[in-house]
């Protein structure tokens, strides 16, 4: 029997561009399942930031959401959402929807909520240290004075001929 692929059933619904940047994630191996069961899974996707994906099946129907931006254009249009899609392929998960190999759309799933970051306690910085020494205020510079004296030319050099021919 061949394995029908979840991602080739809804791949008419994603544009181009979400498929290739989604299949980077993919052979990077930035995808990561969790929570994995019948009804759905929920998955990381690691690029610049971690990306929540989500998705589920209910009567043979599949929706997903995403954390990321492009969840306002729909889950269709998400480059986190396909790599998770493949993912899921890759470990043969959600066999509810491996039975038939019909077209299957996509639909809209609210976003998992983001994860709160584990963060350190911050420690109160210590107030910064008085200067030792009073920093000098600085002097403008005063423009060079270039003094401009006309060239000494033929012209204005020789008198006019007309001065010449009076004296």
């Amino acid at each position: 029997m061949k394995r029908t692929s979840i991602a080739d059933r809804v791949a008419r619904t994603f544009p181009p561009l979400a498929c290739v940047r989604g299949f980077r994630y993919f052979t990077r191996r930035a995808v990561t399942l969790a929570n994995v069961s019948e009804s759905g899974v929920d998955a990381e996707v690691r690029g610049k930031r971690i990306q929540h994906v989500r998705l589920r099946v209910a009567d043979g129907r599949l929706a997903a959401g995403c954390t990321c931006a492009a969840k306002l254009l729909g889950p269709a249009t998400c480059k986190h959402v396909w790599a998770a899609l493949l993912e899921v392929d890759r470990e043969v998960a959600l066999p509810g929807l491996r039975s038939t190999q019909r077209a299957l759309v996509l639909g809209v799933l609210d976003a998992p909520p983001k994860r709160p970051r584990q963060t350190t306690p911050k420690v109160a910085a210590p107030p910064p240290a008085p200067p030792t020494t009073k920093a000098r205020p600085m002097k403008p510079r005063a423009a060079k004075a270039k003094a401009h004296a006309p060239r000494a030319t033929a012209r204005t050099t020789a008198q006019p001929a007309r001065a010449r021919a009076k004296k």
